[in-house]
């Protein structure tokens, strides 16, 4: 079940994380150029993670590409190019372990602050439909494993999975939600 646009929740590393992974032909992040789905795929699939290596994101994308080389028959290789980032605060009740001298929102003034953490894969632009289809049904097959909700739970996380256009709604109101805070804050980029 997705978050509604009006509760959000978000707690990170090491507490509950709803993991939606689904495919969807649209941005920047998985698979290589696209080729005719007949022979998809005929070489090894990158699969970009834009966070750091060893975080919840990276070892959430590491078993799902383990998955996927099984399924497709084509190394999935997991590679990050995360930008600099610097935690202003923990999304979680209590402080994060990891970084016990970051104050959570709640402590920052936020009391009722809920934002909704999920992961997902995006193919590049004009990616064909069988192929978005194919990874998206493979992907959906390993998040419904015992092992892989065991797995996920290890981190505090839990499978959702969906259809393509499910995650895309799901983009698209995360967009409308976060460019309404933005405009309603006034922030402006530095």
């Amino acid at each position: 079940m997705w978050p509604t646009e009006g509760r959000r929740r978000v707690r990170a590393l090491g507490t509950r994380v709803r993991l939606g992974l689904a495919l969807l032909a649209l941005g920047t992040i998985a698979v290589p150029t696209p080729v005719q789905a007949g022979e998809y795929p005929d070489k090894p699939i990158r699969l970009i993670v834009t966070f750091v290596p060893g975080g919840g994101a990276d070892i959430i994308a590491r078993y799902i590409a383990q998955g996927l080389t099984q399924a497709l028959g084509q190394p999935v290789l997991v590679e990050n190019k995360a930008g600099k980032l610097r935690a202003l605060a923990g999304t979680t009740r209590e402080r994060i372990a990891a970084l016990p001298q970051v104050p959570t929102v709640a402590e920052s003034g936020y009391k009722d602050y809920e934002v909704t953490l999920w992961y997902g894969l995006i193919g590049p632009k004009g990616l064909p439909a069988e192929i978005v289809q194919r990874i998206n049904s493979e992907v959906n097959k390993i998040l419904q494993t015992r092992e892989t909700a065991a797995k996920l739970e290890i981190d505090g996380a839990s499978p959702a999975g969906g259809s393509a256009a499910q995650f895309q709604a799901i983009i698209r109101r995360e967009i409308g939600v976060w460019r309404s805070v933005v405009g309603r804050l006034g922030i402006k980029p530095e």
